[in-house]
């Protein structure tokens, strides 16, 4: 899609008709994933400070720390945080690829679950986990962000998302099974941390091991905290820019910064978590917001991928042959793969999703009503003025009734109705 728009940006793209709740939608699942994050990110600190059995209100005192100190940190500027970025990213990699490659070579058969441990049918199990590998994945479309200051974008961004895809999709594949072979699936199934319990089973002779990767994985979540809540800002900001969001989105500082979405991007994952905690406990936390952010994010893709196909149909991208049916199966596929994600999460997510998509859309009727009264947008269709064949200005679009025959002929309508004076007269 980055291609395909005029101007590559975080604002989604569709059409008038949808791009409101697209990036409405959009939006949503970036605030709602960082709720996801700091749910995972303070099972860690937990392990970290040996915390045993935290009250809801003690993990939600956490998780205001993992939201709102990224927050002060992209308040400060975008210069400040990019070697805090830089770092966390590294700190992230690292103990991945070592449980990914070293970590072979200490797993065990027997810790190894059935392959359907869910409890339901195999259908079910599969929907589960793809949401949560969707989960996962979400934030490869953030390379269309850097568009505007990349060369040749239409190559370069699409080719670094595509890249940057399969190497985590690897990544994830080998850290993923090698942790199911080093900790038993009894534990594995009731821990929020299960890296602490992967290199304990490395490094058995003390609990540094578990400690340092804990440090490790809460310095790191901070990271991704980081960078989701400038995600967060700039779709909103993006949004705002284009009339799609209320203009204090737009509001920025001295320094270009986007202090009022910033501000948003924290108080509101904090006021869902807070909620969250007070109404659920333990990892039920963490897989219903998760569950939300995969709905929340399966609707702007769903809405991407039809103007996808319309831009394909409509034939405004010269491809023909196989190119053209490659792109047509993979829009398809991605219609497809939206709607059965979205039925997979489950009627709960779906239900709080639409409640917050379609509130957005409320919204966005006035902001489209002050847009149009300021002459900010042009007017609706119906009010545009139309010329007769003989030159005079008409009101309306039902046109004008004609009087009289052949060139002597006059013109007269009532707005809104586009009746002539002369009930007997034709078009």
């Amino acid at each position: 899609m980055v291609g395909c728009m005029p101007t590559p940006g975080m604002s989604l793209v569709t059409s008038p008709a949808i791009s409101p709740a697209a990036n409405k939608a959009n939006w949503v699942q970036a605030w709602a994933g960082n709720a996801a994050i700091v749910a995972s990110w303070v099972f860690y600190v937990d392990a970290l400070f040996g915390i045993s059995h935290p009250s809801g209100m003690t993990n939600w005192g956490i998780a205001l720390l993992g939201l709102w100190f990224p927050a002060v940190v992209n308040l400060a500027g975008v210069r400040q945080m990019a070697w805090f970025q830089n770092l966390t990213v590294v700190l992230k990699f690292l103990p991945l690829l070592f449980v990914g490659v070293v970590g072979w070579f200490f797993v065990s058969k027997a810790n190894f679950g059935a392959f359907n441990a869910s409890g339901g049918s195999l259908y079910s199990a599969i929907g589960i986990a793809a949401g949560v590998a969707l989960f996962s994945f979400i934030g490869v479309e953030v390379a269309a962000m850097t568009a505007k200051r990349v060369r040749d974008p239409r190559k370069n961004v699409g080719r670094a998302s595509l890249l940057g895809t399969g190497a985590s999709a690897i990544l994830y594949l080998l850290v993923s099974a090698a942790v199911m072979g080093l900790v038993s699936h009894h534990t594995l199934v009731n821990t929020g941390a299960p890296f602490v319990n992967a290199f304990q089973a490395i490094f058995t002779h003390g609990a540094w091991a578990g400690k340092f990767i804990a440090a490790v994985a809460v310095v790191s979540g901070i990271g991704a905290l980081n960078g989701w809540t400038l995600v967060t800002t700039e779709v909103s900001r993006a949004a705002a820019n284009d009339g799609l969001f209320p203009q204090p989105f737009a509001w920025t500082d001295r320094n270009d910064t986007a202090w009022f979405g910033i501000v948003m991007a924290a108080l509101l994952p904090s006021l869902l978590m807070l909620w969250r905690y007070t109404t659920s406990t333990g990892l039920t936390v963490f897989t219903e917001l998760v569950d939300l952010t995969v709905v929340t994010v399966a609707i702007p893709y769903f809405f991407s991928a039809c103007a996808q196909l319309t831009y394909l149909v409509s034939r405004r991208r010269r491809v023909q042959g196989w190119l053209l049916t490659r792109d047509l199966s993979i829009s398809a596929a991605s219609v497809l793969f939206s709607l059965w994600v979205t039925f997979a999460a489950g009627y709960s997510a779906v239900y709080q999703a639409m409640v917050v998509v379609l509130i957005g859309i409320v919204l966005y009727a006035f902001l489209k009503a002050r847009r149009e009264r300021l002459g900010r947008v042009s007017a609706p269709v119906d009010n545009m003025p139309e010329i007769s064949p003989d030159g005079v200005v008409v009101l309306g679009l039902s046109g004008t009734r004609r009087t009289g025959a052949g060139n002597d002929s006059s013109s007269t309508t009532r707005p809104g109705t586009g009746r002539g004076e002369n009930a007997g007269a034709g078009r």
